[in-house]
């Protein structure tokens, strides 16, 4: 009887550490619309659709999944606002990743703000890039693209993105 009651407690002890130690993941479906602004240009801002199909895992802060902006959609994403990158592969693009831009989220992640710069348009796929799909085909400089969520307007945006990035960088050099 003291052997069977020890191993009924065991089993629930495992059982009870296993739903606590597995890792949170947020289902997301979702699509929202946000304001792209320059960085320097005060006078460009254009209203941008971004969907978002994955999942969030708590475990490593980051989101893996689809994610499309004005159409133009990237199967195989993953934001990590912890390491500060948002690497990204087209289907049919041979394997070839690229890193998109830079993720920066609040602590509580409700706050996120992603910085687009102008990349190589790879051959055969003249939209493979978001900041491209954003701006359009025209050449658009050197400027970098914020889109803050969420953010009232350009001050806000700009703002959110510099707390959010100045946050990251005082968590990267004090670890």
């Amino acid at each position: 009887m003291l052997y069977s009651s020890l191993a009924v407690l065991v089993l629930a002890g495992i059982i009870i550490y296993g739903f606590l130690s597995a890792p949170k993941v947020i289902r997301l479906d979702r699509e929202i619309q946000v304001t792209a602004y320059k960085l320097k240009d005060a006078s460009y801002a254009k209203t941008v659709t971004l969907t978002l199909k994955g999942a969030f895992a708590g475990k490593t802060n980051s989101y893996t999944g689809k994610l499309a902006v004005n159409r133009v959609q990237y199967d195989y994403c993953e934001l990590n606002p912890d390491l500060g990158f948002m690497i990204c592969a087209l289907e049919g693009a041979k394997g070839e990743i690229s890193s998109l831009g830079q993720v920066y989220a609040g602590s509580d992640y409700q706050t996120w703000s992603l910085a687009l710069q102008r990349g190589e348009r790879a051959p055969g796929y003249e939209s493979n890039s978001f900041y491209y799909a954003i701006y359009g085909e025209d050449d658009p400089g050197d400027d970098r693209l914020i889109l803050s969520y969420p953010a009232e307007d350009r001050d806000a945006a700009i703002q959110q993105y510099e707390a959010l990035h100045a946050a990251w960088l005082d968590k990267l050099y004090s670890e």
